[in-house]
């Protein structure tokens, strides 16, 4: 089948040459085409995807084979480290073992209630369930006292938030007061020396007059 291939191509390529002398190749039938010619068939392309498998296959082998080494080798030493302990050293570390191993359990089983219970706080104290991520699980006492300092942090942004936007609303107010026109004669010494830079001159482009009479009472 190639050869006919071939053939066809040299009688083309002769063809090509007698029409305008210029003997270039058609298009795709070059070395670098990617065709049969110049890339690579069906079969090396198989080839190298079962060469790539193996490859990694060998490694994944390789290294599980030595992590079992490893714990072979480290179960070997703690056996011979303890083959020169007295019986009653190996009874104790066998019971700190055995402690170690139940006060682990406890601890998490204790973590998993107090989250549980730090949950329904959030809760109740309107909360966002997020705050769960940045308790103290130490103990109840940590987590109660954690949840109180987020509570009362919120708090306090809560009331500056309200106090910042009672003053605006003043100081807008001073300035604009609801009925009224721009800049009448409701603004005070108290609100003007209150004032923002951008109200003071929100003012004086709406009543000159009383910026120049606020402005010298607060000189």
């Amino acid at each position: 089948m190639l050869d006919e291939k071939r053939f066809k191509f040299r009688l083309f390529d002769e063809g090509a040459e007698g029409a305008d002398g210029g003997g270039t190749p058609p298009e795709g039938t070059g070395a670098n085409s990617g065709g049969a010619e110049g890339g690579i068939s069906k079969e090396e392309h198989e080839k190298l995807l079962q060469a790539e498998t193996d490859r990694r296959v060998t490694q994944a082998l390789e290294k599980s084979r030595a992590d079992n080494q490893k714990a072979i080798d480290a179960a070997v030493a703690d056996a011979l480290r303890q083959a020169k302990l007295s019986k009653e050293d190996r009874e104790a570390e066998a019971q700190q073992k055995a402690q170690q191993a139940q006060a682990q359990k406890e601890a998490e089983l204790s973590k998993r209630e107090l989250t549980l219970e730090a949950k329904e706080l959030l809760v109740e104290k309107g909360l966002n369930k997020e705050f769960i991520n940045v308790l103290n699980f130490e103990s109840q006492e940590s987590m109660t006292a954690s949840i109180d300092a987020i509570s009362e942090f919120v708090i306090k942004e809560i009331a500056s938030g309200i106090e910042n936007g009672v003053k605006k609303r003043l100081a807008d107010s001073a300035i604009n007061p609801a009925g009224g026109a721009k800049g009448t004669a409701t603004a005070t010494k108290e609100s003007f020396a209150k004032m923002s830079y951008e109200q003071k001159t929100e003012l004086y482009n709406n009543n000159r007059e009383l910026y120049n009479s606020l402005s010298q009472q607060n000189k």
